[in-house]
C-alpha cells in the first residue's frame, strides 16, 4: 500500500471514529445554557419602558428564582455610566438598580439584566431588558434640532396615516415643496 492511500485510510478511520462518538453522544445532554431559573415579582415584564427626566432618580427591583435549593444571583450586561446595581446571591436573588441619568444621556437607553446560580450544574434566566427614556430636564426651544436616533443606532418610525403636503417652513401659509 502506498503512502497516500495509508494516510487517507487513516484519515478516514479517525474521523469515522470521531462521527462515531458525538453521534453516540447526541441527545443524551442538553446543548447550551440550562434556562431553568425564573424571573418573579416584582420583575417588571420584559420589554417594559420607563420614561425619566435627566436629574431624578431612577429606581428598580428585580428578583429570580430557581425550584432547586441553589442560590441565585442578578446580573446585569453593560449599562449606562451611573447605573449602580446592588446585588447578592439568594433564594430568591434579587437586585436593586439605581440611576440617576445625567443631561448628557437623554435619549434612549436598554438596561439588560440576567439571573444565574452560583453552584454546579449553573441554571440560567432568559436576560430581561428594560427600555428607559431619559427626558430633557425641561422642553427644548421648539427650533433646536434633536437627534432622531437612539442609543446604538437604534430608531423609532411610525406610519403615516394621513397624506399631507411637505412645507418650506413648519406653516400651512408657505409654499409646499413640489418633487
Amino acid at each position: 500500500m502506498s503512502f497516500g492511500v495509508r494516510q487517507l485510510a487513516v484519515s478516514l478511520v479517525a474521523l469515522s471514529t470521531l462521527a462515531l462518538g458525538v453521534g453516540a453522544g447526541a441527545g443524551t445532554t442538553a446543548r447550551g445554557p440550562q434556562l431553568t431559573l425564573h424571573w418573579q415579582a416584582p420583575t417588571p415584564s420584559d420589554g417594559k419602558s420607563y420614561a425619566v427626566k435627566a436629574g431624578e432618580p431612577f429606581t428598580l427591583e428585580l428578583a429570580a428564582t430557581t425550584s432547586t435549593p441553589q442560590l441565585v444571583l442578578v446580573n446585569s450586561r453593560r449599562l449606562p455610566a451611573g447605573v449602580n446595581v446592588t446585588a447578592a446571591f439568594g433564594r430568591p436573588g434579587v437586585a436593586t438598580v439605581t440611576w440617576t441619568p445625567t443631561a448628557a444621556q437623554v435619549g434612549e437607553h436598554v438596561l439588560t439584566f440576567t439571573a444565574s446560580t452560583r453552584d454546579l450544574p449553573h441554571a440560567y434566566a432568559r436576560p430581561r431588558s428594560l427600555l428607559v427614556y431619559v427626558l430633557p430636564e425641561s422642553p427644548g426651544e421648539p427650533t433646536k434640532p434633536f437627534p432622531l436616533t437612539g442609543a446604538n443606532g437604534m430608531s423609532r418610525w411610525a406610519d403615516v396615516w394621513t397624506s399631507v403636503y411637505a412645507r418650506t417652513r413648519p406653516s400651512s401659509n408657505v409654499p409646499s415643496v413640489s418633487s
